[in-house]
């Protein structure tokens, strides 16, 4: 379960990236 909380937490913050590349 832990993993998958990281793993979304990940995922959420490439999507940020990706979305706003400063």
């Amino acid at each position: 379960m832990c993993e998958l909380y990281i793993s979304i937490l990940f995922y959420h913050r490439m999507q940020i990236l990706v979305l706003v590349p400063s």
